[in-house]
């Protein structure tokens, strides 16, 4: 079974007709920007769609893990199945409506960065450290030597 590609225009007018419009991106990524009435099910975990033999629309960012992915989201759907051409940018470029979060979501994720560089950053400071100890030592051990 192959999944047929739609434009934004034909995916809403699907939508409009009772498909499921199935956006497979991480949860994080749906939280923080989505297709009003879309239903985050996540490619990595995605394994079979109850639609009610309701047409599928499946969709992305940019339309390149639907492309990667197209067979898993074949046998996924069961059924006729489409894939959303450019994905949510594609939607976006039509002016068709979209829900964005809250600034919290950017906040979190933000915060989530500092925590990684803070890491980083102490991780670096004892690799300093530890160089600078290891010249010293070696520094010694030849003023023994001579």
């Amino acid at each position: 079974m192959t999944l047929s590609s739609v434009t934004a225009a034909e995916a809403r007018r699907l939508v409009e007709e009772g498909a499921l419009l199935i956006d497979i991106r991480r949860p994080d990524e749906h939280a923080r920007e989505r297709i009003p009435g879309s239903k985050n099910q996540p490619v990595d975990s995605l394994t079979a769609v109850d639609s009610e033999r309701k047409p599928i629309i499946f969709h992305c960012m940019s339309g390149l893990r639907t492309q990667i992915y197209e067979a898993k989201l074949a046998v996924a759907s069961g059924r006729q199945g489409f894939v959303l051409e450019g994905g949510l940018e594609a939607w976006k470029k039509d002016g068709l409506p979209v829900i964005r979060a809250a600034r919290h979501a950017d906040v979190a994720r933000n915060a989530q960065m500092c925590r990684l560089v803070k890491n980083f950053s102490q991780r670096k400071s004892w690799q300093t450290k530890s160089v600078s100890l290891w010249r010293q030592a070696s520094a010694s051990a030849s003023r023994w030597r001579q």
